[in-house]
């Protein structure tokens, strides 16, 4: 139970962290963070995007093969123990 909490509150000082550099303008400029432009955004979606369907597709086969929905039922997998 401690634990989650400390996890939780890390979390959220984490995220707080974050939001100050971002929003607060001095952080900004002592970071140098400026916004992308909409081209910078085509850049990161080209790059990202392969990389998070393949990802999805490779969760999609695990899941295929471990639950036994294999087309021949040869690849179920029995857990070890």
């Amino acid at each position: 139970m401690v634990v989650v909490v400390v996890v939780i509150v890390v979390a959220i000082a984490v995220v707080d962290i974050t939001l100050f550099t971002l929003l607060c303008p001095r952080m900004q400029a002592v970071f140098q963070i400026t916004p992308l432009t909409v081209e910078e955004w085509g850049a990161v979606l080209k790059l990202s995007f392969p990389v998070i369907l393949i990802d999805e597709v490779l969760k999609f086969v695990a899941r295929w093969f471990t639950d036994g929905k294999c087309c021949c039922n040869c690849c179920v997998v029995t857990p070890s123990r």
